[in-house]
């Protein structure tokens, strides 16, 4: 070739490089589309996009299609086989669930940790197209753990998915269902997540079927830590949906190998503890639950968690549930286990602190007191220190407080009459805080408590003061 082919030459293979830099420019930008992909398409012949990260690109963007992928495969085939050039993809942005990707994926991962991706068929052609791609773990922070494209489906899709697709993928790669890859968790911080984590903490519906799809022959994912917590117990908090299938957490439960306390990184609460912190725990859950074992549940009742906080307390304090839900749980609860009621959260130091009445007194209602007194009615003279809550106002924080104290400082005319006809000794029962003496409080105390409170506190104080007389 003379200097000047040679000249023509380097000027073509020049002009080639920018056309296909601005093809690839095209397939991460909005203008993406089947009507203008065509016309660009034309102009670059497929080996020019050998070694091309352009379908990776066009897997990526918002603006992906069905027609996109087929046109895709159908002008240039080989780029379905093609991981992307640099060492370090793209991250996508971080939503509650969804992966995090670094490393060199294939189209297959870009396309289905694309939440903006609505075509499942789209996304099956890629698999048909090149299935070793669903076999494949990328990277991500941690080399020991590694991301699939069923990870970064069932990760990017919390509005639902094809389970149609979910069990191809499966089927192609069964170890993926017992790996963890790191995605971001429902409070925004990054955790190692199986498929079937995933789904149960993120997805806003969970169906039988899927969780049926997502379990590992041998049952391994079932009693896998995912995003910090079992399985069973991120339904109880998955903070998307609006209520529990029972027909999941009963199957989900019977494949779970419960202990009253166990270790993953550190103590973590028991299925009891997990269900009376649920804002979605009901009746038929809390009944399921407590059928497992006789002696292993009447074990949990009586096991502290990490906070030296008993399933009674914890209960106790949850403000989302009716209150004729929270009245039959509780009954439910003390009945299992009677002397729950006298059980007293620890301090970090092993110390007695309150009982159930003291965190009911201020959550519950008056009917869960009531039945909380009648299984123990000592606990009106019992004076603690309450934990893990701030005081209400005009107590001394650190302050021993009986149940009327709480009451005459934060609940209605109800609740202390009903206390001070249980107990008319709990009047004369003093705080361990010399500004805070007797549940009607001291004269400077009470002026400066009405001055600033409602009406409901001159009731408090009358009636207490008469009671007291």
């Amino acid at each position: 070739m003379d200097g000047g082919g040679a000249e023509l030459a380097g000027s073509f293979l020049q002009m080639q490089q920018h056309s296909v830099r601005e093809f690839e420019e095209y397939c991460k930008s909005d203008e993406l589309s089947m009507a203008t992909l065509r016309g660009r398409t034309r102009r670059i012949p497929p080996g020019a996009l050998a070694g091309s990260d352009a379908f990776i690109f066009a897997c990526e963007n918002r603006r992906v299609t069905r027609a996109v992928v087929e046109h895709f495969l159908g002008a240039y085939p080989d780029l379905v086989r093609q991981r992307r050039r640099v060492e370090t993809g793209k991250v996508v942005p971080w939503l509650p669930g969804e992966p995090i990707l670094e490393g060199t994926p294939f189209p297959l991962q870009a396309l289905c940790s694309n939440r903006h991706c609505k075509s499942n068929r789209a996304i099956a052609k890629v698999v048909e197209a090149y299935p070793d791609a669903a076999r494949c773990e990328f990277r991500s922070f941690n080399e020991s753990v590694g991301l699939t494209a069923l990870h970064l489906y069932i990760g990017a899709r919390r509005d639902g998915g094809d389970i149609r697709l979910v069990k191809l993928l499966v089927s192609l790669y069964p170890d993926a269902l017992a790996k963890r890859g790191v995605m971001v968790g429902p409070d925004d911080e990054l955790d190692e997540f199986t498929p079937l984590g995933s789904l149960l903490s993120n997805w806003k519906v969970i169906s039988h079927d899927f969780v049926e799809a997502l379990i590992d022959r041998d049952g391994k994912c079932m009693n896998m830590s995912s995003g910090g917590q079992w399985p069973v117990v991120a339904l109880l908090h998955n903070p998307h949906i609006s209520s529990i299938p029972m027909k999941v957490f009963e199957n989900l439960a019977k494949k779970t190998v419960f202990t009253a306390s166990y270790l993953d990184r550190g103590l973590i609460d028991n299925i009891i503890h997990q269900a009376c912190a649920s804002k979605f725990v009901t009746v038929d859950i809390m009944t399921s639950l407590l059928s497992i074992e006789e002696n292993l549940t009447t074990a949990m009742m009586g096991k502290a968690n990490r906070r030296n906080e008993y399933p009674l307390h914890i209960l106790c304090r949850n403000t989302k549930l009716g209150d004729e839900t929270s009245l039959a749980l509780l009954k439910l609860l003390i009945n299992k286990c009677p002397e729950s009621v006298k059980f007293c959260v620890k301090d970090c130091l092993g110390q007695d602190m309150n009982l159930p009445i003291h965190d009911a007194v201020r959550h519950m209602s008056l009917n869960c007191c009531k039945l909380l007194i009648e299984e123990f009615p000592g606990c009106l003279l019992v004076r603690a220190k309450i934990k893990n809550e701030s005081y209400p106002e005009f107590i001394e924080p650190g302050s021993k407080v009986s149940p009327l104290h709480l009451a005459c400082a934060c609940r209605s005319l109800d609740f202390v009459k009903y206390f001070i006809e249980c107990e008319p000794k709990s009047l004369i029962h003093l705080t361990e805080d010399t500004d805070y003496d007797l549940p009607m409080d001291d004269k400077s105390r009470l002026d400066e408590k009405l001055r600033h409170k409602n009406p409901a506190s001159w009731k408090h104080f009358l009636c207490t003061l008469q009671c007291y007389k």
